[in-house]
């Protein structure tokens, strides 16, 4: 999870977070350290401006992105730059593995998962590159060892 710092008017001295989804949560928002409510519909957080406003914070999904867009008071803000096309490409070529049925799904999907949080990183960009690429190789040679492994057990 990473924590992204907004700027959100009304809320002048106060620090308030975006934290993004975790293996088994959704994002967040937090007002200091602490975590805002959920608000009425869903993906919304309700949260007290300084004047005791109440004001809503809407986060929508962004597919294969860790953040989501965030929308305060009718606006989107914007908490990072959007993933370029070739960004999309590279970090889901592990899609490929869904040849491999379920198995290849679980260590795809898994490979996507991890690259898209490497690429949202601050390293530098030919680190970045080359991180998710070794995740590609692996998420890959990984699959091949457990579909071996899984024939062997079945006894094929």
């Amino acid at each position: 999870m990473t924590s992204y710092a907004l700027a959100l008017p009304g809320f002048e001295g106060r620090r308030v977070f975006l934290r993004t989804a975790g293996v088994v949560s959704g994002p967040k928002i937090l007002v200091g350290d602490v975590i805002a409510p959920r608000g009425k519909r869903r993906g919304t957080f309700s949260v007290r401006k300084n004047d005791g406003t109440l004001a809503e914070v809407r986060l929508k999904h962004r597919v294969l992105d860790p953040v989501p867009i965030v929308e305060y008071e009718g606006r989107q803000i914007d908490v990072v730059r959007r993933l370029k096309w070739y960004e999309y490409v590279w970090m889901a070529l592990p899609i490929l593995l869904l040849h491999g049925g379920a198995l290849g799904a679980l260590f795809g999907f898994g490979a996507i998962h991890i690259s898209s949080r490497i690429l949202r990183g601050a390293r530098s960009a030919w680190v970045r590159y080359t991180l998710t690429g070794l995740v590609s190789v692996s998420a890959a040679g990984a699959f091949l060892l457990a579909a071996a492994l899984v024939q062997r057990w079945l006894g094929h």
